[in-house]
């Protein structure tokens, strides 16, 4: 009446392989877009997470209010999110949309100064150090290989461990070139001051 366990296993392989087939997006690691086309997902609870950030202040520059909004960056303008993968990684990432608060983070320079204030009011100083660009080889798609400044082909996952180091603060955005929203990545690093 039932079949045998082998044939069993067989029937639910084939389900795993139709239901998630090799390059699917389940099974791919994506970087947030963070263009207009993007989409907010809802944040995750922080179970054993160090103070949430709630405000990021670069003087002279802007100053937003950080919502805790999963691995997407917020719908909300003049808002920016702070990315959950990043922060399990042990790195502060901030995310926006290049066409809201993310339009600011291309007025950085090496060497600008930004202030976080955290959830338990707490509040850590860092100096932006690096600014990185990446070019989408899919601007619809953040899972496929991105092109650093010099032609460089890396996978998301490569640009994600280079920009989210342990122990630093990360802004991401989108850059909008060639009729896309999404053309690529900008990256701004920062150190904490001691």
């Amino acid at each position: 009446m039932f079949p045998s366990f082998p044939r069993r296993l067989s029937l639910l392989l084939l389900c795993l392989i139709l239901a998630f087939p090799a390059g699917s997006p389940a099974s791919r690691f994506a970087l947030p877009q963070t263009g207009i086309a993007a989409v907010d997902t809802p944040a995750p609870a922080h179970k054993g997470r160090a103070a949430a950030v709630t405000r990021v202040t670069a003087a002279g520059l802007f100053d937003y209010p950080v919502i805790q909004n999963g691995d997407s960056a917020p719908s909300a303008a003049d808002t920016v999110g702070q990315y959950a993968a990043a922060a399990r990684r042990g790195s502060i990432g901030l995310l926006a949309h290049n066409h809201s608060a993310g339009r600011s983070f291309f007025v950085f320079s090496i060497g600008d100064l930004i202030t976080l204030t955290f959830d338990d009011g707490s509040t850590q100083s860092y100096e932006v150090t690096a600014i990185h660009i990446y070019q989408a080889t899919d601007p619809d798609d953040f899972s496929q290989p991105f092109l650093d400044d010099r032609g460089k082909e890396l996978k998301a996952k490569e640009v994600f461990n280079r920009e989210y180091s342990p122990g630093t603060l990360t802004f991401q955005t989108c850059i909008a070139k060639d009729g896309h929203s999404s053309w690529g990545l900008l990256f701004i690093r920062a150190e904490p001051v001691k």
